[in-house]
């Protein structure tokens, strides 16, 4: 094999058996052969120095020690002699390697390509034709490629073996897109092939020489774009991208770019005037813009008349110089360093001049006279014509403007159809040559009109009503001047605009008055309107008697001439004798006859005309007549007795009268006036009549009458009081087996007290004592049998009188039944309900007794009368319906369970019926103004107690709901308090007790108010005596003034004088009482018009002497100080607990007493001396400390603390918590106590206000120490303390002035004056040259870069030259303004940007950032808001807020937790737990802000005698010589004990209770409550309240 011209190698396999070498025999042509020994170990072997084209004979043996195997011969010919091979060359693209020779017969070269580290397969190309191309090469890969001579098809020579790597393919298809705007270019390209690659790199420089900028541009891989900014216009670029993979790179793709000088795109024209054009654009920001060339030529021209240059930064330019009516063509181009842009053109006219001298003649009401001159610069005669436009200057919705024309000669005209006293806005324009010219303009106000079409209607004898049709024009309102025409003094009325009638009211009758009506605007008046009328009669005339009998007068009289109503005719004996009676006759009547009067008696008669309208009509002046009767008297009856009286009726008797008469006539009359009267006509023979119906309880006086032929006699008279009335539906409830409770309805009458008599046939009848007061309607019997049936008397008491009784009976129940649970209703109805519930425990498991027998249902009116349902169930429901109920009714029901004879105790619940109450109906507006809305409506006649009206309001819901309920007569009602232009949501309910119907709904938007009312009221300036506040001003025109009052929340306003004047938006009131709150209305006045109040809130400062700290307890003193009612008690000097709260505890025991707490209304039953018996009625009550007590008092959590004795602080509403440090140069809360130290009592959590300390300028000595004993920094400028913003952006800043030394600041800054929370870390101060006889600057700060607060103002004295604003926005500009105020003159004296520093002035350097909370324990930062969780150091959880409070301030409690036994838990969260005695408690979290959890007997066991049982375990145990057996119920049911039996005796107990002590037990097991308060780790102030700052 691998046969050469001077080789071979021969190759073998081994034979099997063992060898000790082969012997070779080489022979070839011509020459003597050639032996060779070679090792056993060998299978193959080259022959060397072989002749070339020569065959040789190769004979192989094997050899064992000296035997020879048989020869094994091959043959073969080398090959010919090579030579020197042809040269070759090796070309490498990024895809491919070619190689290349100059070809020789017979010889090629075989070409093997693979990757250097692998992943691909090896390619093998042999060719003898001069080349070698091996293609599909990857790019930017390294290749091994070797090389091999092929000489007559077979490889000869040594292989060449070379590495090379394929170059980066470069991307393609690049593409430039120019952005004009930013002179920016942006380069695309599609990607590279390359795998792998590291990026593109864009390069970018200037082409041919130019000069600019070069760039460079480092592109990720996977982006095929990038962005060239600042490419100068005009110069060539020559933009290149080559891909980058690692340190190679391709060749490049390149293009060349030229930007073009960028072309205005905005040009326009402004200000056009008959001689210039102004011309604006936005210049364009490149440095390589040199300015912009104007160009002007007039239009259709060639020839520019006009050229000019201006500067880059130039975006204006007026083109001067223009004639009238020309249009010229303006072109702007950019110009640069390297070229100019295409131009921009635009093509204007310049305006013709406007008309001259326009002016007003004749003046109307409904008409003007317009003059005006023609233009100067034309030719009257060319122009064509005049257009003269006009409009009221206030349009309104329907308002427009409108034209006339006149010729061009012409140079005047009249506006018609004018609104009077509106001012219009008249412009003049003439048209020339098709165009028109600028306007003059002008305004006028044309005259006020008068009201006109006055007319008299309903006349009457001291009233008539005037109408008149309104004026034209825009008016504020009228003002009637009326008196009588035959003189007098005259009276005004002054109406609003809207009013076009008026009732003139006090009239005299039949007189002539004298009307005149004036129409108002502002402080104008229209000629009058004036009118005459006369008011007529009303009384009626010529009264007198037509006819007369023994019993009656029939009267006659002329009617008045007014339309009467009714005639009210009263009559009664002449001297006073007897009762005046009453009686009514139609309107249209003139007669009436007057009956049942005396024979013989002389009567007054009055005769009235009733003419006003209404329910309540006011009468004439009356006439009257004295008359008398004919006929002769009749005797009385000669005896009367009144028999069998009862409750509701009364039997009377009489004697015959003598004489002959035609009858009797018996009356019953309640003496009290209150009932009906009872009155009844008899025949002449009867002696005897019973009235029924009367009240009980009540005395009556009877009378009978004898009545003759001519009249009646005089009565004859008794009294006698009805009987008492019997109680009514008698019902039972809370049936138990001893006790029974009663109730009835009360009787009618009046009741003094109640008998209450119960019988059984056991134990015979008893009666309750003590005994019912005449207003009980229920009473408990106890002591009762169980299972017994007892008979209940309730019997009415009226003094001694007693009512009939009234008799139930009712078995009470019998133990063993049980009771059903947890009702339910569903489905309720106006008469009907659906009601479920859970069914008892119905068999005993152990003894087999049967379960129950059915239930019975008891449903009974509550309060009211009414029928009762009752409904006897299966056993096996749980369910029923109960039909036949009441119309909106609450009902008691009652469920028993039944077994056999014996019942349950009852399951009881209350179900009201709903109501069917008619809703209004036909709901319609009568009148829409601006603060109320007037409503009519129909209802239907059912019995209703009222309506209920609700105004919400829709656009505006920042204002509240109104509610308002409406007498139930009424059929028409005017909502008030509303606010103007709003839309309002209208609910009309009808109201029938405590129901109501669904609503009727509708919605109305109240309208414009006719004043529109001021805005934005701020407060400038709080002093203790003092108050002054600006406004924006009423956007009503032609306001009169301001009305300003001021009241104490509750007192009478006080106005302020003078009053503010229409142009005057501030105001200064003083004699104010310190720290009081003041109540501020301001009414924006139109003449008689009023607006809607603004209304503010503004509180004056303290003065000096409320500043002082009530004197505190002494040291030593343990008496608790009444005079601090809201204060909590401080622990005195020597305690070591926190301060105990006893301001609701009257008394607490003495150290070392046991007694129990009387003053805890709460607590039913204590536990007496040496019980242990937990209290389960004191779950929720805190257990308050004992004197000497150190036990903290969980309850303290945030009552603040009062500064400790000796202490010099004048603020104590400023609360700080101590440190450690005693210094002031750190940026904590210090303590100013007596020598820096703690007072007593600092242990307590509160929240507090931290301030940041200052440099040593502002009142500290240049080395930064401490004031000393009580001594502050001084400031003489007026300090200005302005709070946070709200959250409408608004701040009230507080001016503290003070015309000496102020008082120092403690700490170093000044205190916080506003009550609010304050930025306290910034201090501004801002100076100005005073104006000689200023009385007050006002300083304005109007934020800038923070928009969400509002502009603020306030009034600093007329002495001022500087101020101090505290509390700014830390980093926020605010621009700062001054203005001096002399009289009502503003001078404005300073206006200046501040921007507000994050640290204060002064050379002490604290850095001091946003207020955010650190916690030391978390090390985490959080917002001012925010909440999180944390742990305490002794494992208790806590749940912390940040307060921030300009110092990082938060508070951490343990409200959300209970703790117990290591364990946390939430609130809600149950949890098991032994007690102290071992038994086992369910317990559950209540938290109450203080930990507290309760404990309750678990629902699973029960404990006997030291051993456990769970629920359903039985067990025996002897009771007083019997067995009896006990079952476990669990939870508070604790374990019960029954049928209990004695060995060799029967015995009928069936279910017996413990033994004294062992019902103790049970009490002990089935109460035992714990109540554990809060842990005291959550009361330390140092888990509770971490201030550290974050800065530290």
């Amino acid at each position: 094999m691998n046969v050469t011209d001077a080789s071979v190698i021969v190759s073998w396999f081994a034979p099997l058996a063992r060898i000790t070498g082969y012997r070779l025999v080489l022979a070839g042509d011509g020459s003597a052969p050639k032996q060779l020994r070679l090792p056993a170990r060998l299978t193959q072997y080259t022959l060397l120095n072989l002749r070339p084209e020569t065959g040789y004979t190769v004979t192989l043996h094997a050899e064992q020690d000296s035997a020879l195997s048989e020869g094994h011969t091959a043959h073969f010919t080398t090959e010919s002699a090579m030579g020197s091979a042809p040269h070759f060359s090796t070309e490498v693209t990024s895809t491919s390697i070619i190689i290349s020779w100059s070809p020789v017969p017979h010889v090629g070269y075989k070409l093997t390509v693979r990757p250097s580290q692998g992943g691909e397969a090896p390619r093998d190309v042999t060719s003898e034709s001069g080349s070698i191309f091996i293609k599909g090469l990857t790019p930017g890969v390294e290749y091994t490629y070797d090389i091999k001579p092929v000489v007559n098809g077979r490889e000869q020579g040594a292989t060449v073996t070379k590495h090379v790597v394929t170059p980066l393919s470069p991307p393609a298809d690049l593409t430039l897109k120019m952005n004009p705007e930013t002179g920016g270019v942006l380069v695309e390209w599609d990607g590279t092939n390359t795998p792998d690659i590291t990026g593109y790199r864009v390069t970018c420089t200037p082409a041919n020489g130019m000069q600019g900028n070069s760039m460079e541009e480092f592109v990720e891989a996977g982006e095929t774009s990038c962005t060239l900014d600042n490419l100068i216009p005009g110069v060539s670029y020559n933009i290149s991208v080559v891909t980058v993979k690692d340190d190679a790179e391709s060749t490049p793709l390149s293009t060349i770019i030229t930007p073009e000088v960028p072309q205005l795109t905005d040009l326009s024209y402004e200000n056009v005037t008959d001689t210039t054009i102004g011309l604006r654009w936005m210049p364009f920001n490149f440095t390589v813009v040199t300015g912009y060339r104007i160009t002007v030529t007039a239009a259709g021209e060639s020839v520019p008349i006009f050229e000019d240059f201006v500067l880059p930064s130039s975006g204006y330019y007026t083109v001067k110089g223009l004639e009238p009516g020309i249009g010229y063509d303006i072109s702007v181009t950019t110009v640069t360093e390297s070229g100019v842009s295409k131009p921009i053109t635009i093509t204007q006219q310049t305006v013709l001049p406007a008309p001259t001298g326009l002016g007003f003649g004749e003046v109307g009401p409904d008409s003007l006279e317009v003059t005006w001159d023609g233009p100067q610069v034309l030719n009257a005669a060319d122009i064509n014509m005049y257009i003269i436009r006009y409009r009221p200057v206030v349009m309104s919705f329907a308002d427009e403007s409108k034209e006339v024309t006149v010729g061009g000669l012409t140079e005047r005209t009249v506006l018609q159809n004018l609104v009077p006293d509106t001012e219009y806005l008249v412009s003049v324009v003439y048209v020339y040559d098709q165009r028109e010219s600028s306007p003059a303009t002008a305004t006028q106000k044309t005259a006020m009109d008068a009201p006109s079409g006055l007319e008299f209607a309903d006349v009457l004898t001291n009233s008539f009503a005037v109408h008149w049709v309104a004026p034209r024009g825009p008016i504020s309102g009228y003002r009637i001047r009326y008196q009588m025409a035959s003189g007098g003094r005259a009276k005004e009325e002054r109406l609003p605009p809207s009013r076009t009638h008026f009732t003139l009211t006090g009239l005299h009758p039949e007189t002539e008055y004298l009307v005149h009506i004036y129409a108002v605007s502002g402080r104008k008046e229209s000629p009058p309107l004036s009118g005459r009328q006369k008011t007529i009669s009303d009384a009626p005339t010529d009264l007198n008697v037509v006819e007369t009998s023994p019993t009656s007068i029939t009267l006659r009289w002329d009617a008045p001439a007014v339309t009467v109503r009714y005639y009210r005719i009263t009559h009664g004996e002449t001297g006073g004798r007897g009762n005046i009676k009453e009686f009514t006759v139609p309107g249209t009547q003139s007669t009436a006859q007057v009956t049942n009067l005396k024979p013989a008696t002389e009567y007054t008669i009055t005769v009235y005309a009733v003419t006003a309208r209404g329910d309540s009509p006011a009468s004439s002046t009356p006439i009257y007549i004295t008359h008398r009767t004919d006929g002769n008297y009749v005797d009385s009856p000669s005896e009367m007795e009144v028999m069998d009286v009862k409750d509701s009726s009364i039997t009377v008797r009489w004697s015959p009268a003598q004489g002959p008469i035609m009858g009797y006539r018996v009356t019953g009359t309640p003496k009290s006036g209150i009932g009906p009267i009872f009155s009844e006509v008899v025949a002449p023979d009867q002696r005897e009549i019973t009235f029924s119906g009367m009240m009980p309880t009540q005395e009556y006086v009877l009378s009978v009458f004898a009545l003759g032929q001519d009249g009646e006699s005089s009565p004859v008279v008794e009294s006698a009081r009805t009987n008492v009335d019997s109680p009514k539906d008698l019902a039972f409830s809370d049936v138990a087996s001893g006790s029974l409770h009663i109730s009835w309805a009360a009787p009618e009458g009046t009741v003094t007290s109640y008998r209450v008599l119960y019988y059984s046939p056991e134990e015979g009848e008893r009666e309750l004592l003590p005994a019912p007061t005449g207003k009980a309607d229920s009473a408990l019997i106890q002591g009762l049998r169980p299972g017994s049936e007892y008979t209940v008397k309730v019997i009415a008491l009226h003094d001694d009188a007693a009512s009939t009784p009234l008799v139930g009976t009712q078995f009470t129940a019998v133990e063993g039944v049980p009771a059903p649970t947890n009702i339910l209703f569903s489905g309720v109805s106006s008469t009907s309900f659906r009601m479920s519930w859970a069914a008892p425990l119905q068999t005993n498991q152990l003894t087999g007794r049967p379960g129950l027998s059915g239930y019975r249902v008891l449903v009974q009116p509550k309060g009211k009368s009414g029928p009762n349902v009752v409904l006897n169930l299966a056993p096996d429901t749980t369910q029923a319906v109960v039909p036949g109920l009441m119309l909106a009714t609450t009902y008691v029901v009652e469920l028993y369970a039944l077994k056999d004879t014996a019942k349950s105790s009852p399951a009881r619940a209350e179900v009201t019926t709903m109501d069917n109450i008619t809703p209004p109906r036909r709901v319609r507006l009568l009148d829409v103004r601006d603060s109320s809305i007037m409503l009519s409506w129909r209802s239907k006649t059912d019995p209703i107690s009222g309506f209920m009206v609700e105004a919400t309001p829709i656009t505006s819901p920042e204002h509240t709901t109104i509610r308002r309920n409406i007498d139930s007569k009424l059929r028409s009602y005017t909502i008030t308090g509303m606010q103007p232009g709003t839309e309002y949501k209208i609910n009309l309910f009808t109201l029938s007790g405590s129901g109501r119907s669904t609503p009727f709904t509708l919605t109305a938007t109240t309208a414009m108010p006719a004043v529109i009312p001021p805005t934005n009221i701020q407060f400038t300036s709080l002093t203790p005596s003092s108050v002054s506040f600006t406004w924006e001003p009423s956007r009503s025109p032609a306001i009169t003034g301001y009305y300003v009052t001021h009241e104490v929340a509750g007192g009478e306003p006080r106005e302020l004088t003078p009053r503010p004047h229409p142009g005057q938006t501030y105001a200064f009131i003083s004699g104010l009482k310190p720290a009081t709150e003041y109540v501020i209305r301001i009414v924006a006045l139109q003449n008689n018009l009023r607006s809607m109040p603004l209304v503010g809130k503004a509180k004056t400062q303290p003065g000096p002497d409320l500043l002082l700290i009530p004197e505190l307890p002494q040291p030593g003193s343990h008496r608790p100080r009444p005079d601090l009612l809201l204060t909590p008690e401080l622990h005195q000097p020597g305690s070591h607990g926190p301060r105990p709260d006893l301001l609701l505890t009257p008394e607490l025991p003495q150290p070392g007493s046991h007694r129990p707490r009387p003053d805890l209304l709460l607590t039913p039953e204590l536990p007496q001396p040496g019980s242990h018996r937990p209290r389960p009625d004191l779950l929720l009550i805190p257990e308050l400390p004992q004197p000497g007590s150190h036990r903290p008092r969980p309850d303290l959590l945030l009552n603040p603390e009062l500064p400790q004795p000796g202490s010099h602080r004048p603020r104590p509403d400023i609360l700080d918590v101590p440190e450690t440090d005693k210094t002031f140069n750190t940026n904590h809360v210090h303590f100013s106590g007596p020598d820096g130290e703690f007072g007593p009592g600092q242990q307590g959590q509160h929240i507090y206000t931290e301030y940041q300390n200052l440099g040593p300028h502002n009142g500290f000595n240049a080395h930064n120490t401490r004031p000393q004993g009580g001594q502050r920094p001084t400031v003489r400028d007026p300090l200005i303390y302005i709070p946070v913003p709200g959250p409408d952006g608004n701040r009230v800043p507080l001016v503290k002035v003070s015309d000496g030394l102020l008082p120092g600041l403690a700490f170093g800054f000044p205190d916080n004056e506003t009550e609010l929370p304050q930025e306290a870390q910034t201090i501004t101060t801002i100076n100005w040259q005073p104006i000689p006889q200023s009385s007050e600057y006002l300083v304005s700060c109007n934020p800038i870069t923070n928009l969400e607060e509002k502009t603020f103002q306030m009034t600093l004295p007329g002495t001022s030259s500087s101020a101090t604003l505290i509390g700014l926005t830390s980093g926020a500009s605010y621009n700062v303004v001054v203005e001096a105020m002399r009289g009502g003159a503003k001078e404005k004296v300073l206006e200046e940007v501040v921007t507000v520093g994050n640290t204060v002035p002064g050379d002490l350097p604290i850095n001091v950032n946003r207020d955010v909370c650190y916690d030391t324990h978390t090390h985490t930062y959080h917002e001012v808001g925010s909440e999180w969780e944390r742990m305490s150091e002794t494992g208790f959880k806590l749940w912390c807020r940040c307060l921030g409070l300009g110092s990082g301030h938060f508070r951490c409690d343990s409200s959300k937790w209970c703790h117990d036994n290591g364990n946390n838990y939430h609130i809600g969260e149950k949890w098991d737990r032994h007690a102290e005695n071992g038994h086992m408690m369910s317990c559950t979290c209540l938290g109450n802000g203080k930990g507290e959890f309760k404990c309750e007997p678990h629902d699973s066991t029960c404990y006997d005698n030291g051993k456990m049982y769970k629920v359903g375990n039985q067990w025996q145990k002897e009771y007083e010589g019997a067995i009896c057996t006990c079952t476990c119920y669990g939870g508070q049911q604790g374990w019960r004990c029954g049928n209990c039996k004695t060995p060799g005796v029967q015995t009928d107990v069936d279910v017996l209770l413990p033994a004294p002590n062992a019902f103790d037990r049970y009490r002990e097991n089935a109460l035992r409550k714990l109540n554990i308060q809060c842990p005291i780790e959550c009361l330390r102030p140092e888990l509770l309240a971490d201030a550290h700052n974050p800065l530290e």
